[in-house]
């Protein structure tokens, strides 16, 4: 048997609820928008796609047993767009700010460690966001409201995202969405803390 994996970030509950406000605020302005479930919102690192049950063991002793780990960082939160262009947009995302590179250095370790498992690399450069809807008919039209109301593009700042561990889920698509389970973490390197 498969399942369905990537690997993400969760938010925490201050962001989370900042960030399902904003949805909520646009849920009561734009229809015709499939809207991410609040407990389903993350940043994704790395999508796995199907995998053998016996393999989510082997992601977890490659990834936690490695070498250099990178350290705990923190990015912003902050933006607002859409996915592939505004004149006919499928998805609307909030973004993540990496002015370090920190992000980008995390997802290269990621995909270094699972090519070694077989995993093919990425194809298109990393986009970091947070998916908060989907666009599925009248595209168009939805995407020239968004850019009217001036909701994309955006510099909105939602908030800070510690990223201090990565975790791998399943995703099993149900008719109310996709439904992730966290199957399990592991942390990075914690930042050594100066004393005073």
């Amino acid at each position: 048997m498969d399942v369905r994996t990537f690997l993400a970030v969760s938010l925490p509950l201050p962001l989370r609820e900042a960030v399902v406000a904003y949805q909520r605020q646009l849920k009561a302005e734009f229809s015709g928008l499939t809207w991410v479930q609040p407990h389903a919102l993350h940043l994704t690192l790395k999508f796995l796609g199907e995998i053998p049950v016996p393999q989510v063991e082997t992601l977890y002793t490659a990834l936690s047993q490695a070498d250099q780990r990178p350290m705990s960082f923190i990015v912003q939160v902050t933006g607002v767009g859409v996915f592939p262009h505004n004149r006919a947009p499928r998805t609307l995302w909030i973004g993540v700010a990496d002015p370090e590179g920190k992000l980008r250095e995390l997802v290269r370790w990621i995909e270094q460690q699972v090519k070694a498992l077989g995993f093919p690399e990425e194809d298109k450069p990393y986009q970091p966001h947070l998916t908060l809807a989907r666009i599925k008919r009248n595209s168009q039209e939805i995407g020239e409201a968004l850019t009217r109301a001036g909701v994309v593009p955006s510099m909105r700042l939602f908030g800070e995202l510690p990223i201090t561990k990565i975790t791998l889920f399943k995703s099993d698509l149900t008719p109310q969405g996709s439904l992730y389970t966290e199957l399990w973490s592991i942390p990075l390197t914690p930042q050594v803390r100066n004393r005073e």
